[in-house]
């Protein structure tokens, strides 16, 4: 008893800890509204930010408290305080070669020299094409990106030849059609032989110099030079901090490798603006031996740092797309419209890129039977949801029942969902990433193409997929996400379900601003394989958050489109800030980077990206 009365005081003594152990949030928020997106889509006044992390949410009185002598506090004066977004399919790196990367054709060395052109013909285009021609030396590729239904069907390999006699030339419609000259088509047949399959012949049995799937998919894996990395990481870099901007803290893309180089350089050296996932397409992709690098490199889903990782694999899209005008994608349904010029496909029904036991259905296959994921990956119609559906069901049956569930497959786009599917795929634990720009852009003129009762019955079909308990993210695939169409304005399309005509386009499957704003944010980060650390406002979740210019649950559905971003933090470190609102709370020093206003592409409407 002596001995425990003795030790008491000791006991007792007050403890010193060390500052570096437990120390006062570096920021506090208050005086606002504080949409959590939780399960129960708490609101609070006021959120504490220690260290990367939300510390605490609660009320002013709660959440001031905490404060220390340097906590930063900034009163949001009744401003809404968000999650950051997650755009779940973006293509940031094309809108980096297209906003910054005009310098990439002036850089020495034997790579690959890159234009994107928006010319309308050839006659015009074929400008583009010869500056770059006449800045390379002799036997450097030469790269030329045009948009979609514009001019490729008019070019002939003569044609390219007279171009660049002296250099490999290749020029891209989207990543499904190319045309090449006689010095291409001689660099692709040394390395895959002249009976390689997507090398088109005339009935003589020459060579056209068009190229088709497979190896249209493969140029860019294997056959033309890479980039180098710095100059590849710069634009990279300056592009992503667009971003922040927009209240968009993540985004997600399919990657090649030399853009993975480029980003992974970024990670480790300088430090990527905002949080990027992806997924490669240089494995399963058009990879008629699959099944052997599926073998060879393993799962490794999921794996990366906090600012880079790997949420699943790009093995071929399903189906083309909507260019602005012209559909591509894969239907059940024939077209009921006669075929435009622009229109590649030739075909009522579209261009299908996946059949049964082709190319790339082994290639989604090899990733499958493995227990990879496959998400980044276009699909579009209702067909190719179809052909995508078979192929997880005959996994399914060889694995055993309930085995892909955890594998969490994923589609991209939304654009054509029949009922039926949306059942098949919650058997299978298939979940959806929507796309609402392509309603605005494209109902209008879909309606006559398909029927007016089909685009509205299974264009972007959001209440049905919400109503059967399965997770939905959101996305973009558009350039202009930084500039013409925040991502505000895709919210209000998702709640309005109005198209740039002013017409509502299947008002049944229009959803409330809180069901929208959790396809931005939790929605996404589940789509990400980041729900536990990223998506809501949680204690001991990332502090990446976003400062709206108004209160968002007061704001008209026709003016959620207006709503600006103040501030955007990405791990508790200000990524952006709006000047008047830097200044408004005594913060410098904060970037303030905005993207310019993208310009319009050939054969756009004033609406969303192409996809």
């Amino acid at each position: 008893m002596a001995g425990f009365i003795a030790m008491t005081p000791t006991a007792l003594r007050p403890q010193t800890v060390p500052p570096d152990i437990l120390h006062y949030p570096q920021i506090v928020f208050y005086n606002g509204q504080v949409l959590t997106v939780d399960e129960k889509f708490t609101v609070a006044q006021a959120l504490a930010v220690r260290d990367n992390k939300v510390f605490k949410v609660g009320s002013n009185d709660e959440i001031l408290r905490l404060a220390g002598s340097n906590t930063r506090r900034i009163d949001l004066k009744g401003r809404s305080l968000i999650p950051g977004l997650i755009d779940t399919h973006n293509h940031v790196q094309a809108g980096a070669a297209v906003r910054y990367g005009t310098e990439l054709a002036e850089l020495p060395g034997r790579h690959a020299r890159f234009i994107i052109s928006n010319k309308k013909n050839w006659a015009s285009g074929k400008e583009d094409v010869l500056g770059l021609v006449r800045k390379a030396k002799p036997g450097e590729w030469v790269i030329g990106s045009i948009h979609r239904g514009t001019y490729l069907m008019q070019v002939s390999k003569k044609d390219l030849d007279e171009a660049a006699p002296n250099n490999p030339l290749v020029i891209y419609e989207r990543p499904s059609v190319a045309v090449g000259n006689s010095r291409a088509i001689e660099e692709i047949v040394k390395l895959y032989g002249p009976s390689v399959e997507g090398l088109l012949r005339d009935k003589e049995g020459q060579f056209t110099g068009h190229i088709r799937k497979p190896l249209v998919g493969l140029l860019a894996y294997e056959v033309f030079p890479g980039l180098p990395i710095k100059p590849l990481a710069k634009i990279y870099k300056k592009r992503l901090q667009d971003y922040p901007a927009v209240g968009i803290t993540t985004i997600s893309t399919s990657m090649e490798a030399n853009a993975f180089s480029a980003m992974n350089y970024l990670d480790q050296r300088e430090g990527l603006p905002i949080r990027v996932a992806y997924g490669p397409r240089t494995i399963a992709r058009d990879n008629p031996q699959a099944p052997m690098y599926m073998r060879r490199v393993g799962i490794f889903t999921g794996h990366g740092s906090e600012r880079l990782w790997m949420v699943g694999q790009d093995a071929g899209s399903a189906d083309g797309g909507l260019g602005g005008l012209y559909s591509a994608m894969c239907t059940t349904v024939p077209k009921l419209l006669k075929l435009t010029p622009r229109d590649y496909t030739g075909s009522p029904y579209g261009d299908c890129r996946i059949t049964k036991e082709d190319v790339r259905w082994k290639g989604h296959m090899a990733v499958a039977l493995s227990g990879g994921r496959i998400a980044n990956t276009h699909v579009a119609g209702d067909k190719a949801h179809d052909t995508m559906l078979d192929l997880f069901e005959e996994v399914e049956q060889k694995l055993g029942e309930g085995t892909i569930r955890g594998q969490r497959l994923a589609f991209d786009h939304c654009v054509f969902i029949r009922p039926d599917q949306i059942e098949r795929a919650k058997k299978l634990g298939v979940s959806w990433t929507c796309h609402s720009g392509y309603l605005h852009r494209d109902a209008p003129w879909l309606a006559p193409l398909y029927g007016k009762e089909i685009v509205e019955r299974w264009m972007l079909p959001l209440k049905s997929l919400l109503d059967s308990g399965m997770p939905v993210a959101w996305h973009t695939s558009s350039d202009y996400v930084t500039d013409r169409e925040p991502p505000f304005m895709h919210l209000q399309i998702m709640v309005t379900r109005k198209a740039h005509d002013g017409k509502v386009y299947g008002a049944r499957e229009a959803i409330d601003r809180k069901s929208a704003l959790r396809l931005m944010t939790t929605g996404g980060a589940y789509y990400i394989l980041r729900e536990k650390t990223l998506g809501s406002l949680e204690a001991g979740k990332l502090a990446d958050l976003v400062v709206l210019d108004k209160n968002f649950m007061a704001v008209p559905d026709e003016e959620l489109s207006k709503i600006q971003v103040l501030m955007t933090l990405v791990d508790g470190k200000p990524a952006y800030a709006d000047p008047k609102f830097a200044q408004e709370i005594g913060w410098q020093g904060i970037p303030s980077q905005k993207a310019a206003l993208g310009e319009l592409r050939a054969g756009q409407l004033q609406g969303l990206g192409e996809e």
